[in-house]
C-alpha cells in the first residue's frame, strides 16, 4: 500500500513523506467534513486505502475534523479490510438474484 510506504518513510525521518502524508490527511479530512456536513452520520466506516491508516494518522484526521464539523461522528476502520469491495459485490449479486427469483407479489 502506498499509504503504508509513506507512513514508514515518514517514521524513518523523510520530510517529503511527512509532507505528503499531511496532504493526504488534509484531503481525506476535507472530504469527510463535507460528508458529515451534508449527511450528519453518527458513524463513518473508512475503507479502501484508508484501512492502512495507523493510529497517528487517524488521530490527525480527527484533529482536523474537530475544527471543521459541529458534531464529530464516531470513525472506525472497516474490519473487512481489502475484502470489503469483493464481499459487497457478492452481496449485491445475491440480493439481485433473490429479488429476481422471488415469486410475484412477495
Amino acid at each position: 500500500s502506498i499509504l503504508r510506504q509513506l507512513i514508514q518513510l515518514s517514521e524513518e525521518g523523510s520530510s517529503q513523506a511527512e509532507g505528503l502524508l499531511n496532504d493526504v490527511y488534509h484531503g481525506w479530512a476535507s472530504g469527510i467534513a463535507n460528508t458529515v456536513s451534508v449527511l450528519d452520520p453518527e458513524m463513518l466506516v473508512l475503507s479502501g486505502e484508508m484501512i492502512h491508516l495507523n493510529e497517528a494518522g487517524l488521530n490527525r484526521i480527527r484533529e482536523l475534523l474537530l475544527d471543521w464539523v459541529p458534531v464529530m461522528p464516531e470513525i472506525r476502520l472497516a474490519t473487512l479490510r481489502e475484502r470489503a469491495g469483493l464481499l459487497g459485490a457478492v452481496h449485491s449479486v445475491l440480493e439481485a438474484h433473490s429479488f429476481a427469483s422471488a415469486p410475484a407479489g412477495s
